[in-house]
């Protein structure tokens, strides 16, 4: 078997800068232990690894980094003492929390590449009415939603008294029960997706600008990036040019930037032991996750007896959350795990306390249950790619890039619901075009 000299430079390379960062840690840093050095190091690696060897950039493992690459940061700053918080604890706690990151993403990672690529012709005719739908009346249909749902933000916005009052804690999402606004406006950049599939590339460019404005009143950042600029930039990937490393590195400074201004604007900033601007940028950059409290602190909880691991009681709250009321009038409140742990956790129900599938996991099942939900999450979110790979076309490609992220958290009540709407909305909305254009579709069937 020959062995690919690229990929082994590579490796090494990786291995290389991983060594290099925890000599540097442990010099620079006398908060740093040597177990939480050695785990920063194998989490470059495995960063490193994942960027310089497997090929496609709009891979779930992308994604996977993405998702929690941000809050990953946090850990790390707050157990180095970088970023100032209120509750300190002994190094071993910040030792398990990046060690039960790294276990999650390791398996994952295992089962995503468990699971090989096949062609699935059966899959394939199953989605066919998908490759066949009026692009003209899926415009229409999500036009009309994105009108109804920019009528409601504006209203609302004049309601609240201004910008400031609208941005902070995403309250345009709180006022009235309009929670179900930030459903269709992720749904939104599929109009320039669809534009762009006509040819119609500046008024898409105008109409994502126009979007983005109304995104930012919102003060939902992860609606932004994740349900419209980066939808957009895998379609281009995948349509039209591959995205190379520099348009790469322009997207991840504009998402950064997003992020600080709302975080700004929120009233969102940090405390550090440094004066350096870069440190101090970051800090207010990871700050907006608060992971690098909200993790340690329920693992400390559990660990120390004061909470009991949850099990099932809130596992499938996400699919619950579909039942109607008037069918289960009993039906439980609570859908968002970050809600969940911050009632549980911190016995507060105003505002949430995000902690990863990782550390949702572990709360729910220990550190078996995070072994076995990063291995199963990896398998489905890798059977997911196969099935946009399958079937490229911008309906695909679209769907995949809108739900990749909520499949790799599938563990979490809230991504269940997301992927469970979405998918009825986009199949509502596709059966609905599939019907009108019908004849179309027979007459491609008898060539």
């Amino acid at each position: 078997m020959s062995i690919n000299k690229s990929v082994l430079l590579k490796t090494a390379f990786s291995i290389l800068s991983s060594a290099i960062s925890v000599l540097l840690l442990n010099t620079f840093f006398e908060r740093s232990s040597f177990a939480f050095s050695i785990e920063i190091g194998v989490l470059l690696f495995i960063i490193l690894e994942v960027f310089l060897v497997y090929k496609d950039r709009f891979s779930p493992l992308l994604f996977l980094f993405i998702s929690f690459g941000i809050g990953i940061l946090d850990v790390i700053l707050v157990g180095l003492n970088v970023r100032i918080v209120s509750n300190r604890y002994p190094m071993e706690v910040y030792e398990k929390t990046l060690g039960i990151i790294i276990i999650w993403i390791a398996f994952f990672i295992i089962g995503y590449f468990l699971l090989k690529k096949k062609n699935n012709n059966r899959q394939k005719k199953q989605a066919k009415h998908l490759k066949h739908i009026d692009n003209n009346i899926i415009l229409i249909i999500f036009s009309l939603l994105y009108l109804f749902a920019v009528i409601k933000v504006a209203k609302t916005f004049v309601a609240l008294g201004g910008v400031d009052s609208s941005i902070v804690n995403s309250a345009i999402f709180r006022y009235d029960n309009q929670a179900y606004l930030a459903t269709i406006l992720s749904l939104s950049s599929i109009i320039p997706i669809c534009l762009m599939e006509k040819g119609k590339n500046k008024i898409a460019l105008i109409t994502t600008v126009l979007m983005l404005v109304v995104l930012v009143l919102t003060g939902r950042r992860g609606i932004i990036i994740n349900y419209l600029l980066i939808p957009i930039i895998t379609y281009i990937n995948y349509k039209r040019i591959k995205i190379s490393n520099k348009i790469g590195i322009v997207f991840l400074a504009i998402s950064m930037t997003i992020i600080l201004i709302i975080g700004n604007a929120r009233g969102q900033s940090s405390a550090s032991n440094s004066d350096n601007f870069v440190v101090e940028s970051l800090t207010n950059l990871t700050v907006s996750t608060k992971l690098g409290e909200s993790l340690p602190d329920t693992i400390y909880a559990i660990d120390s007896g004061k909470v009991d691991h949850s099990y099932f009681k809130y596992f499938f709250r996400g699919i619950i959350g579909l039942i109607p009321r008037a069918v289960w009038k009993e039906k439980p409140d609570l859908i968002d795990h970050s809600t969940i742990i911050s009632s549980d956790i911190y016995n507060v129900t105003t505002y949430g306390r995000p902690i990863g599938s990782f550390g949702y996991s572990y709360y729910c099942f220990g550190i078996i249950g995070t072994i076995i939900t990063g291995l199963v999450s990896g398998m489905l979110t890798k059977r997911f790619y196969h099935w946009m790979l399958n079937n490229k076309d911008y309906i695909h490609i679209f769907i995949y890039s809108v739900l990749v992220i909520n499949m790799i958290n599938i563990v979490k009540p809230e991504s269940q619901l997301t992927i469970i709407s979405t998918c009825i909305i986009i199949y509502i909305a596709s059966a609905t075009s599939y019907l009108f254009n019908k004849n179309n579709y027979s007459n491609l069937e008898t060539v």
